[in-house]
């Protein structure tokens, strides 16, 4: 009768083991599921919330010279730099707001923001609003003025 007692409470015992390392393999495997989603989304397409007001538009800030008749062309003003003010909307993605940048050709390439951005770790940081921007910024700077 012992012995029966005995196995009875080791078939228990391993039960509980198994089931406690089952639920921890669960448990983890769940959490990098979950974080790689998070890890790997950032090139889906993510269309930001539709309102009621109309597109945002932008507008371009020419930077005249102080003497129009002898223009220095080491000067950034002579038709090259500009400032431009550009309007992101609430909810855009950083791939939205990497297509405002390209329309607004303050950058070239908007997969380069896409990936500088996450390089830099403030890809969940970027800001709506109204920010106005230097044609002659790094695309860091860029970043960084979005991201305050």
């Amino acid at each position: 009768m012992r012995r029966l007692i005995n196995a009875i409470r080791d078939f228990f015992y391993e039960a509980t083991d198994y089931a406690i390392i089952l639920t921890v393999v669960i448990a983890i495997a769940i959490i990098l599921i979950w974080r790689f989603n998070i890890l790997f989304s950032f090139d889906v397409n993510k269309n930001p919330i539709q309102s009621e007001e109309p597109p945002p538009t932008t507008e371009q800030i020419p930077i005249s010279t102080e003497d129009p008749n002898n223009p220095d062309p080491t000067d950034p003003s002579n038709g090259d730099y500009f400032e431009v003010t550009i309007v992101i909307p609430p909810g855009s993605s950083a791939q939205s707001i990497g297509d405002i940048l390209v329309n607004n050709r303050l950058i070239a390439d908007r997969n380069e923001f896409l990936v500088r951005v996450v390089e830099m770790k403030l890809d969940t940081k970027l800001k709506s609003g109204s920010f106005l921007v230097d044609s002659d910024m790094t695309l860091d700077e860029i970043i960084i003025k979005i991201s305050q």
